[in-house]
């Protein structure tokens, strides 16, 4: 991807790709519709034309790929292009398109086509000619053959141009014979165009769209270093996610060794948390994807899974929301492994802080015993001061005389959101006592 976001001439060479699969697509519909004509092979010509279109076009574009897939694509299309068989397939198509010219550059009507049906009754070996049937035709109508204009056939309008054209190819045997040599010569050619995957095409096309939009932004981006000991880092790692809502990106840093897989992190409501631990998630999936990361600098394990845990809603008719988070927690730790990475955001905030504490401790045993990296964003005081007291990886938004900044910090210290939120409203301990009617409330 590196080489792809970088180079103009690799960008239009996946584009050319991705118009040619749009075009062997739209012929394989047209073939399908057809299926029941006699004469189909007509459609194949079409889409060995669009093959052509792209080879010529394609193959001027001289791009140089180190990555496998694309180069092994590129040097067969530049092979064909300089081959016998390639030359003989395009005076082959432009023999079959100076036949059916006169077909393409009239404006074809379902009422003229009727009229042929019914009035001049086209059956093989009706007309030795298909121009002197149009000419007939057009003639019955008082119009003059001379007054041609171009064709543009519609999708609705295919079911009659594909029985028009097979009848004129059933009349014109040595257009037959080359739609068939053509198609014999060249029946494997969608077959070697699909071993291409589109899907390798569009993700490349997305991954350069998306680094030009970042780039736009000033968003810092790189390729990650690959971590074998298990250690993992980014510096200036942001939630690209927050570009969709025209919302501020605040980079943070994150630093770890591999020992350190249970990760805790709290704060004040709305201080970054959420988008601290998108921003880590997507720079693992894009990292172990081959893909550049949001972040300045990055060392990273290969992950094999990335498992989310963002609860939403409760079900109102079950159990409830914390049983659903227990099962969705559950779930996901019987199945990581050590080359996983669960991120889990405020997780059994069901229940109260006792409760939430023992079911972290058991959690947490499951995911140590399964070797997976977890993040885990909570607002339990009870949960970050154990965790905390254990030695575990602990952070904190980050606070600048009562504001946050949505920065995300390694820390030893813990808080709830509560005094931020009282002083966002100009509460304090004391203030509280007055509303609530003196002392008796602590």
């Amino acid at each position: 991807f590196a080489e792809i976001t970088g180079s103009e001439s690799k960008r239009q060479f996946l584009k050319k790709i991705r118009v040619l699969y749009k075009d062997v697509d739209n012929a394989a519909v047209i073939y399908k519709r057809q299926k029941h004509q006699q004469d189909i092979d007509i459609w194949g010509a079409y889409m060995l034309e669009k093959y052509a279109e792209f080879v010529k076009s394609a193959a001027e574009l001289k791009p140089e790929f180190s990555s496998q897939i694309f180069r092994t694509f590129y040097q067969s299309i530049e092979s064909e292009k300089s081959s016998e068989n390639f030359m003989k397939l395009c005076e082959s198509l432009k023999a079959v398109e100076a036949q059916y010219a006169k077909i393409r550059n009239m404006r074809i009507y379902a009422g003229f086509f009727n009229s042929m049906i019914t009035d001049y009754k086209m059956e093989p070996g009706a007309y030795e000619n298909i121009t002197d049937t149009l000419e007939k035709l057009l003639s019955a109508m008082g119009l003059e053959a001379e007054h041609k204009q171009s064709a543009y056939i519609q999708l609705g309008d295919l079911d009659l141009y594909g029985t028009y054209l097979s009848f004129m190819v059933s009349r014109t045997p040595s257009l037959k014979d080359i739609i068939k040599r053509i198609n014999v010569e060249y029946e494997n050619m969608a077959k070697a165009v699909a071993e291409t995957s589109i899907d390798d095409v569009l993700f490349a096309l997305d991954c350069c769209e998306l680094y030009d939009i970042l780039k736009d932004h000033g968003i810092a981006m790189c390729f990650p270093q690959i971590s074998d000991n298990g250690d993992l880092g980014f510096e200036d790692a942001g939630d690209i996610t927050l570009l969709l809502q025209n919302t501020e990106i605040v980079p943070n840093d994150v630093m770890l060794s591999r020992k350190e897989k249970l990760i805790f992190i709290s704060g004040a409501n709305g201080g970054g948390k959420t988008s601290f631990l998108r921003a880590i998630g997507i720079c693992c999936l894009f990292g172990s994807r081959g893909v550049f990361i949001p972040a300045r600098e990055g060392r990273l394990p290969l992950t094999d899974h990335i498992f989310t845990l963002f609860p939403k809603s409760e079900k109102l008719m079950q159990e409830g929301r914390f049983v659903t988070e227990k099962e969705m927690a559950e779930a996901a730790a019987a199945c990581a492994g050590e080359e996983n990475l669960i991120l889990a955001n405020e997780l059994f905030s069901g229940t109260n802080g006792g409760n939430a504490l023992e079911n972290y401790k058991a959690y947490s045993g499951q995911i140590e015993k399964s070797g997976a990296r977890a993040f885990f964003v909570t607002h339990f005081p009870e949960v970050m001061k154990h965790f905390t007291e254990c030695g575990y990886p602990v952070f904190a938004c980050k606070a600048e005389a009562g504001r946050v900044t949505y920065k995300i910090v390694r820390s030893r210290e813990y808080s709830s959101s509560v005094s931020q939120i009282l002083r966002k409203y100009g509460l304090d301990r004391d203030g509280l006592k007055e509303r609530f009617g003196g002392g008796s409330h602590d």
